[in-house]
């Protein structure tokens, strides 16, 4: 992608830059999971190396947790408990692991403690 510099600037309309920029985009070639391919190994090839990350990056911070004094929290248990259906070979591991760190009690509280989420249900809810 070529870099715009100044003299672009003063002599061309802002379409035609942003259209330089930010080229179109084939929207038929995308689908609700993302840029379409053909086979495992194009997935493969194309995000493995993002998944790697990620998965290093939550072994990093339960590494980081480990080593600090405290009692054990209820978001961590939720984590360590939601990580099997990651290993599990059942369909829609996301959804599974979406609603695992869900609320499911039915009541509505009458206050909230502050303004935010825990993004995991308390222990009493487990």
């Amino acid at each position: 992608m070529p870099w715009l510099f100044e003299h672009d600037l003063l002599h061309t309309p802002a379409k035609e830059i942003v259209a330089k920029r930010f080229p179109p985009i084939d929207l038929r070639a995308l689908s609700a999971e993302g840029p379409a391919m053909s086979n495992k190994q194009e997935l493969l090839d194309l995000q493995f190396i993002d998944a790697r990350h990620k998965l290093l990056d939550l072994a990093a911070f339960l590494d980081r947790i480990d080593r600090h004094p405290g009692g054990e929290d209820f978001r961590i248990t939720a984590m360590k408990n939601a990580l099997p259906i990651l290993w599990s070979d059942q369909p829609d591991r996301a959804r599974a692991i979406l609603e695992a760190f869900s609320d499911q009690s039915a009541g509505l509280p009458q206050t909230a403690p502050f303004q935010g989420a825990f993004g995991a249900p308390p222990i009493s809810d487990l």
